[in-house]
């Protein structure tokens, strides 16, 4: 276990206090070496450019925690807190007299803002950012600044906040201009909230007009040189990891707008900025204009008017693209087209409806009309003189996941699904001419479809004729088609018209399965059914994406016209073990490796490098996209979480595989440490329901239109703010609390089956929530509170055989029998572990082993009976849940993958892995053989057909095992060193003779293999012969042989 140790040091007549971590550990060949590591608990890096002072929360600059910390440091500064008071720091300037708030440095992988006040009326910031070292034991806190001003120009900008006087004659003079040479960056620190700054270029006569750096944003701003006679600069804010670059370039070329007048009548456009000063500027007949907006802080919005003609004003939004119909004028049809010729955006004023239709189709856009979004509903893609359609679909696709054991750990499926469809009057928005009728008509219809029915009442005024597949509806005289569809699991299309090209991607349904024997539940990743029964079951994943073509040579921007994501509800169930393994195929050396090799040398380079430097090389890019609809339909996941190494408190032994667990451990405590005190009682977290909203921009609000990687971080943004707004959550699905927020489920989903059902079964769903709910909510916490104190016993196996248990899959009456069956173990286990605890500590550790497991035995016979009576309340409790919600468990879509002795990685064979998984269930019952590779399985009847007495007989590299199929916890194994002979007895089978050691002395005994069917038992002898013939302990034959 790791300690701390306080140390001092004198540095310029100053005290410093510094706290070290110290942790030894075992290494080398059986643990004959001790290596101790010393590390400190922080790295502090400033790169800001300012000296920052930072002392521990409650302490003063001159304690021993306060640091003044130079911007000509390079190499990070050592530092520790003192445990025993705030675990908190606060941040000064060298030239400021404030300090800012206390700050938790805890937080692996986070970075916020940090406020320092100047004085009563000025403030700054700062960005702070935490990761984590080598070896787990240093977090690295690097200090930036909060705003970053890069020259890209040709020539030098002097730029300063808005409220300093900035003119050519005091700009080598006052402080706090800063000049800015071309090809160079430096930080910049507003005193203001707002941010609002302004910039001045040589042989300019005045400064730009004031903008914010604040937000995310594009802007041309305008120097006068001359009368009449203006240099354009562009600017380009975009956020970077919590900072604010701000980028001056050269004019490329790109105004705010082009107004083009292709009026064929005698009509005049007259514009400004709303809200501006600026007077109205005119565009004549067949002429063109580029704008910029004289403020960059004013409204992004254009007024525009037609002195000319007797059609009223009309406000253009910046960035909005459209086909808009104003007026008329001497009987034709006057239209505004906004659209961007590549990057640059136009607005177009015409008479011509040719043109105008021309432009939307080649631009994708629709009609601004609010018939158009009722509802806020997209129709279906419009598909214009299709030239080719291509389609891709597979029934089925899964991907395994095998480390270098080998094992499989997981493996992802996505799957095709059968489903009850009626057609559709016209297309929906996804281009699609058939609905899903809901589950509970479906499962009406198979049951019909099943039994040999012909018709079947799905409701009151539905009725389903399956004869002649068609619905009939009360209130309509024509028929609905009605279908049965197989959906394949992955669909790809791609349709090529002459102006768009259309392409969705469908999949069916996903699950990704945990493929441990032990796992506590095999499915990691679901999709969850409807709460409903009228609601149908719909495809997993759809993707909707509008392309328009771009003519005319290469372009800059990509237009889509409609960008439609939707993800069904998800069951997602976690384990840190699960995600471990995951880690650990991954990863190049294995957790014991990186803790005898931590080098902080990769981390010392790391932190030598310009931060400032790496953000601004991440800010290249000059693609753009534009997206009149972008709909990120809303997310759903239930989260289930188990911390399984956190329960791990026996750590006696020191072999591999507990030091890897142990690391694991550490650092799961040093992460859940990061998010505060209270963080690691989410160690079991049941069915927390996380909702994040909708992310829609459409054309009736603003379209989307900027650059790829500024739209990938505002997505982002948005879904991990509602990410942090749904994190309360978390606490409400604690088992610790007795799950409430499970409880609240129930109820809301009871409330919505009665408004959605009919009144009798809305009536009875509302009574089945609530008490699956309060059963629900009381097994949860009893269940937690049996976890705690089977983690008092310090009992691993014990423990480990508990969690085991959680996963098996019970009927109603199973689960109160299991609950019967853990009080009597756990008195059992109780009273026999004041004997057998101190003999196996003895056996394992000597004297030292006897006295621990005298103390475990002791605090077992109080503990074990007592999460005995524990557990038999929650099976009482799970049994009357499960007898009235019903089992919504997800089982695996295939049994884990088999690998024979050799380690050789086959084609997937469903009879192999079933033989393994049954092997492996054996295991948990048999003292021998946790060493034994499967090679081939038998199932033999021994009088009759009837299952129950069926045999199933597992050959492996080191023996043979005969279990009943129907009760393997009682196996029978048979090494092959101890086989003396074999024989085949007629109409019975093969008989093996076989040495059994009892004691000092051994026995001979015999063991049939039944099966009277003469060729199955040449072949149970041939396989047998073939084992016992290989050299035992080397690699097997591949044995073609299958029953």
């Amino acid at each position: 276990e790791k300690t701390i140790i306080s140390c001092t040091r004198e540095l310029d007549g100053k005290i410093d206090r510094l706290d070290l971590i110290v942790l030894p550990q075992k290494v080398g060949v059986c643990a004959a070496s001790t290596q101790i590591t010393f590390a400190v608990p922080f790295w502090i890096l400033n790169q800001t450019g300012r000296c920052i002072r930072y002392r521990q929360h409650g302490e003063q600059t001159y304690e021993p925690s306060g640091r003044s910390h130079s911007a000509s440091q390079i190499t990070p500064e050592l530092y520790s807190i003192d445990a025993n008071s705030s675990k908190r720091v606060r941040f000064s300037l060298e030239t400021g007299d404030g300090w800012s708030d206390a700050q938790q440095l805890d937080t692996v992988g986070h970075s916020f803002s940090v406020t320092i006040p100047i004085d009563s009326h000025r403030s700054t910031d700062i960005i702070v950012s935490v990761s984590l070292a080598q070896g787990n034991l240093t977090k690295i806190v690097t200090l930036m600044p909060r705003y970053i001003l890069h020259n890209q120009s040709n020539h030098e900008v002097f730029c300063a906040e808005a409220t300093v006087p900035l003119f050519a004659d005091n700009t080598p003079k006052d402080e706090r201009v800063l000049s800015i040479p071309p090809n160079t960056s430096v930080p910049f620190w507003p005193e203001m909230k707002d941010a609002r700054i302004r910039i001045l270029i040589p042989n300019a006569k005045q400064p730009s007009n004031s903008f914010s750096i604040a937000s995310s944003q594009d802007v041309s701003l305008l120097a006068p040189i001359r009368k009449d006679e203006f240099r354009v600069i562009r600017v380009a804010v975009r956020p970077r990891n919590s900072t604010m670059v701000t980028t001056f370039s050269e004019f490329d070329g790109l105004a705010d707008i082009r107004i083009e007048n292709r009026f064929r009548q005698d009509i005049t456009v007259e514009y400004h900025q709303r809200g501006s000063k600026d007077p109205f500027h005119s565009v004549d007949v067949m002429h063109e204009r580029y704008y910029i907006r004289c403020s960059a802080m004013g409204k992004k919005e254009l007024e525009i008017r037609f002195p000319d003609c007797n059609i009223g004003s009309f406000v253009h939004t910046f960035g909005k693209f459209y086909v808009k119909r104003i007026g008329n004028y001497r009987g034709k049809a006057l239209f505004a087209l906004s659209f961007p010729d590549d990057a640059q955006p136009v607005l177009l004023f015409t008479d011509n409806q040719l043109l105008a239709s021309k432009v939307r189709r080649l631009c994708g856009l629709e009609k601004d009309s609010k018939k158009s979004h009722e509802g806020g509903i997209d129709l279906a893609p419009r598909i214009h003189k299709m030239r080719a359609y291509y389609s891709v679909a597979l029934m089925g696709v899964g991907i395994s996941l095998i480390d270098d054991q080998p094992c499989e750990v997981a493996y992802l499926s996505i799957n095709d699904r059968k489903t009850w469809e009626f057609a559709l009057d016209r297309s929906n928005q996804w281009g699609e001419d058939w609905e899903r009728l809901g589950v509970g008509a479906a499962k009406k219809l198979d049951a019909a479809f099943a039994t040999g029915h012909d018709t079947v009442q799905i409701n009151e005024k539905i009725t389903a004729d399956i004869l002649n597949r068609v619905l009939l509806v009360q209130s309509e005289q024509e028929t609905v088609p009605l279908r049965t569809h197989q959906h394949p699991g992955v669909v790809i299309t791609c349709i090529d018209c002459e102006y768009i090209t259309v392409y969705r991607l469908v999949f069916e349904d996903i699950q990704l399965d945990h493929q441990s024997i032990d796992a506590i539940d095999s499915t990691v990743l679901s999709v969850a059914p409807p709460t409903q029964s009228a609601f149908p079951q719909p495809s997993a994943v759809k993707v909707l994406l509008v392309e328009s073509k771009q003519f005319g040579g290469v372009s800059h921007v990509r237009m889509m016209p409609r960008v439609s994501v939707l993800l069904q509800k998800l069951q997602v169930f976690v384990t840190d073990t699960f995600v471990f393994k995951i880690l650990d195929v991954f990863k190049l050396q294995s957790s014991r490796e990186i803790q005898e090799q931590v080098d902080v040398s990769g981390d010392v380079l790391w932190a030598q490098e310009d931060r400032v430097a790496d953000t601004l090389e991440s800010m290249t890019g000059n693609a753009r996209v534009s997206i009149r609809s972008l709909e990120l339909h809303p997310i759903s996941v239930i989260l289930t979480l188990r911390l399984q190494l956190l329960d791990d408190h026996d750590s006696d032994d020191a072999n591999d595989n507990n030091s890897s667990a142990s690391y694991k451990k550490g650092l799961i405590e040093e992460i859940l440490t990061s998010f505060g005190a209270a963080a690691t009682t989410l160690s079991s977290i049941s069915g927390s329901e996380l909702n994040l909203n909708a992310l829609i921009l459409k054309l009736i609000a603003k379209n989307v239109f900027c650059a790829q990687e500024e739209l990938v971080s505002d997505v982002t943004s948005h879904y991990t703010q509602q990410g942090l707004r749904q994190a309360y959550k978390l606490l409400f699905g604690l088992d610790l609390l007795g799950n409430p927020g499970q409880m609240l489920g129930h109820l809301s989903s009871g409330i919505n089956d009665l408004y959605y059902e009919p009144l009798l079964q809305g009536v009875s769903s509302i009574a089945t929530h609530a008490l699956a709910g309060a059963t629900g909510m009381l097994s949860s916490f009893t269940g937690a509170v049996s976890d705690t104190f089977a983690a008092l016993s310090f009992d691993s196996n014990y423990q480990q055989q508990r969690r085991r248990n959680v996963g098996v899959q019970r009927s109603a009456v199973q689960h109160l029998t299991h609950g019967g069956e853990r009080l009597f173990r756990g008195v059992f286990e109780g009273t026999t572990g004041l004997v057998m605890q101190p003999i196996k500590g003895a056996r394992d550790d000597g004297v030292r082993g006897f006295f621990k497991g005298f103390g475990k035995g002791l605090i077992g016979i109080v503990t074990k009976p007592v999460v005995g009576v524990i557990d038999m309340t929650t099976g009482t409790m799970d049994m009357v849940r499960h007898a009235v919600q019903g089992d919504r468990s997800t089982n695996r879509k295939r049994e884990p993958r088999c690998f024979r002795p050799d380690l050789i990685l086959r084609p997937y064979s469903a009879y192999e892995a079933h033989g393994c998984t049954i092997l492996a269930n054996m295991k948990q019952h048999m003292s021998k053989g946790q060493l034994d590779k499967y090679v081939m399985h038998f199932v033999l009847n021994a009088t009759n057909t009837r299952s129950s007495h069926k045999r199933i007989v597992i050959f492996t590299n080191r023996g043979v095992i005969v279990a009943p199929l129907r009760d393997i916890k009682s196996p029978i194994r048979v090494a092959h060193h101890l086989t003396k002979s074999h024989r085949i007895v007629p109409k019975q089978g093969v008989e093996l003779t076989y040495e059994e050691k009892i004691g000092d002395r051994r026995k001979e005994k015999r063991l049939l293999l039944p099966v009277k069917d003469k060729d199955l038992c040449e072949m149970l002898e041939e396989t047998y012969v073939k084992l016992m013939n290989a050299t035992l302990g080397s690699l097997l034959p591949d044995l073609s042989l299958k029953p």
